[in-house]
């Protein structure tokens, strides 16, 4: 069965073909396995939410329920799968009505009367100026900084505004978020999606005055609350639960007068939200790892002096030149960080090698501070897809790989944000390069973030990441082995086999890159992660089945030992304690237990206005000996010591937005707490004794800078 085409039938109502697909594929009748995909994946089509309700809509998508239902029903006679199609349809009229109630609000406000042209470039610049002054404050506070000659890890990006102290990233990706939703709100209203590419084509550039700013700016609250029911709505199609309408008058905080006009209608969203926490945590943990690994290389001096403008010469690419410091860095973190074979790797991954990927990245966040020196006000520079090609080639990308990469980049209806796709496409096939925004952003980030999204697993040469892996646990003097064995007529890897006191671990490595935080892409990841759940459990099962295996590659018979299956990941990604009957864990967190077991507190300041000193304070550690043992392992598999330290930093967090006079929409969402030294150091089980000593070393550090 051809899924995308199903989907697509899905997606058009199109119960005729849909139906006819799915006739192809039942076995017979009571098909429960076929009843229950093709509802799975109505789900994920997202075909039954009306956001653009049109004449005919509502009746065409009635007729499909009705006739979908009836095939589940009476054709395949799985009821379940029937009802399950009622339930959907119903959460799915109750988002629709959300939906369709923010455009009439929409309608209704001072900046719907404002051409449409206008309007989205009047969001552009009204962002573009906020980005600007907020950049402006950042650097006058990191000069500030630099002259002071010191610096914590985890640096302060926090700026003063009118007395409130404001995160600058939080700050630049509430502008890019108001920029994306407003432009994805109105462009299926106004007919703007390309229904091949699924690109945005924005009305040509026209020059904005200050007060149709001011007045198309009131739109970001609708933009917001948009945003927020296309994930919430995202999570519910591919993660399960229901919606319900739920009158808050009383719940909510507000006046009595307040309450008297409250909507009765609000939108609540019943959801498992505790499978995202996972992922806030991984990227913590990452964005942490690469910036203690900046600390690390920033001990170094000279790193490079080999550098080439594109603007000014055509630079080759790596290692005979370099754009810039940033591209080196990138490659030398995927490298060193996320074992990516960027040096050797000649694969293609839709359409560039890793190399030209950090390149053109690199080309692009060179032009962008080119711009922001002459122009910083502007935030959008207009261009040609041949002058850019033309820049990019300069940079040593080539031509074809080039024009790949820039339809990589143009803003589309399934892009969630603006850092990795920078460019906005106009009618006339104009771009417009919203530059602002990537300088902040390493290359090797904007990489990962595209390798994610496509689901990319990179391939190494010589299975470098398994190499990394075995090497950690041999230099400990634990026996382990790597190796093919067929059974059946069927060969096998297993990745590596770790015989250790009275375990085997069965370690299968895996190097798929985190996707961006999106609903659909994060079911998609921890579906690849099941399936590598259920090849460690297979080759655990094998070995322990066929001791004769174990026995030849180890040279003796290995028995009475019980079987630990493994997935190991080599981005920060793991989940403590068994899922689905195996571990899953990361290779920093396993890197650390091996190394020493500490987890620490590092700060770094400079002598003499040029060497870096590192301090590490050790917090916690996970031997119960002075050297790692089996056990000690295990009991880190069920807890993840790094995992429990950021766990909750997070809260779950209830949000209600009005979307009219008659209806709001409750989003729940965790959303990050202060940093608190006390709350991760209790979450690791340290005592009293030892979060006071920590706190006393923090304080003192920061005495010793003035």
């Amino acid at each position: 069965m051809d899924q995308d085409l199903l989907i697509s039938h899905f997606r058009n109502s199109n119960s005729k073909d849909a139906i006819a697909l799915l006739r192809e594929r039942a076995k017979k009748k009571g098909d429960k396995e076929t009843a229950e995909k093709a509802v799975k994946l109505l789900k994920r089509s997202g075909g039954l939410i009306l956001k653009y309700s049109r004449e005919g809509d509502i009746s065409a998508q009635g007729e499909f329920v009705e006739a979908m239902g009836g095939f589940l029903r009476d054709e395949l006679d799985c009821p379940d799968a029937h009802s399950e199609l009622i339930s959907h349809a119903d959460d799915c009229e109750r988002i629709s009505i959300c939906f369709q109630e923010i455009l009439k609000t929409l309608r209704k406000s001072e900046a719907w009367k404002i051409d449409k042209d206008r309007q989205v470039w009047g969001w552009i610049e009204r962002a573009s100026r906020e980005v600007s002054g907020i950049l402006e404050m950042l650097e006058k506070k990191r000069e500030a900084q630099i002259q002071e000659g010191s610096a914590l890890v985890f640096s302060d990006t926090t700026i003063e505004v009118e007395g409130v102290h404001v995160d600058v990233d939080s700050a630049i990706d509430l502008m890019n978020s108001n920029i994306v939703n407003s432009i994805k709100m109105v462009a299926g209203v106004n007919g703007w999606i390309d229904k091949e590419t699924g690109e945005i084509l924005v009305p040509t550039r026209v020059s904005i005055d200050g007060d149709e700013s001011f007045k198309v700016g009131t739109v970001f609250y609708l933009a917001k609350v948009w945003g927020l029911l296309e994930s919430s709505s995202e999570e519910l199609r591919y993660f399960g639960g229901r919606t319900r309408w739920e009158d808050l008058r009383e719940k909510l905080t507000i006046s009595e007068e307040q309450k008297k006009n409250a909507p009765a209608n609000w939108l609540v969203f019943d959801i498992d939200h505790e499978y995202a926490r996972n992922f806030l945590i991984a990227m913590k943990r990452r964005v942490r790892l690469q910036i203690e690994w900046r600390f690390s290389v920033a001990t170094q001096t000279d790193i490079l002096d080999n550098l080439s403008s594109p603007f000014e010469t055509e630079v080759p690419l790596p290692p005979d030149a370099f754009v810039s410091d940033d591209e080196l860095l990138s490659r030398m973190a995927l490298e060193e960080l996320f074992y990516w074979p960027v040096d050797e790797s000649i694969d293609r991954y839709s359409g560039l090698t890793i190399s030209e990927w950090i390149r053109a990245y690199s080309v692009l966040k060179c032009w962008a501070e080119k711009i922001l020196s002459e122009q910083p006000e502007e935030g959008v520079l207009s261009s040609t897809r041949k002058e850019v090609v033309e820049l990019l080639a300069r940079g040593g990308v080539p031509k074809q790989a080039a024009h790949t990469f820039v339809d990589h980049c143009i803003f589309s209806i399934d892009s969630v944000d603006l850092f990795d796709a920078p460019f906005l496409r106009d009618q006339s096939g104009g771009l417009h390069f919203l530059y602002q925004y990537l300088p902040g952003v390493q290359a090797h980030r904007l990489v990962m973030s595209q390798f994610g999204k496509r689901g990319h697993q990179i391939q190494s040469k010589g299975r470098r990441f398994e190499k990394e892996v075995k090497a950690v646990f041999e230099e400990r003097g634990i026996e382990c082995r790597s190796f093919r064995y067929k059974l059946d007529g069927v060969t096998y890897d297993c990745d590596l086999c770790v015989v250790w006191g009275g375990y085997v671990f069965v370690i299968e490595c895996k190097n798929y890159s985190l996707p961006d935080h999106r609903p659909g892409l994060e079911y998609f990841y921890m579906s690849r992660i099941g399936e590598a759940i259920s090849q460690a459990k297979r080759i655990a099962d094998q070995l322990k089945e066929h001791p004769e295996i174990l026995a030849k590659e180890f040279g003796r018979k290995i028995s009475g030992k019980r079987f630990v299956p493994i997935v190991l990941n080599s981005m920060p990604w793991s989940i403590p304690g068994k899922t689905g009957g195996a571990y899953v864990y990361d290779f920093l967190a396993l890197g650390r237990f091996l190394g020493d077991g500490a987890i620490r507190i590092n700060g770094a300041r400079k002598v003499d206005g040029n060497t870096n000193v590192v301090h590490r304070h050790e917090i916690f550690n996970m031997w119960t000996g002075d050297k790692p043992s089996a056990e000690d392992f295990l009991t880190e598999l069920e807890a993840i010591s790094q995992h429990q330290m950021v766990k909750g930093d997070w809260e779950l967090t209830c949000d209600p937005n009005l979307v009219s006079s008659n209806y709001g929409v409750l989003a729940i969402f965790f959303a990050p707490l202060p940093e608190s030294v006390e709350r991760s150091l209790s979450a690791l089980g340290c005592s009293d004794e030892k979060i006071a000593e920590t706190l006393r070393f923090i304080e003192g550090f920061k005495e010793s800078q003035g």
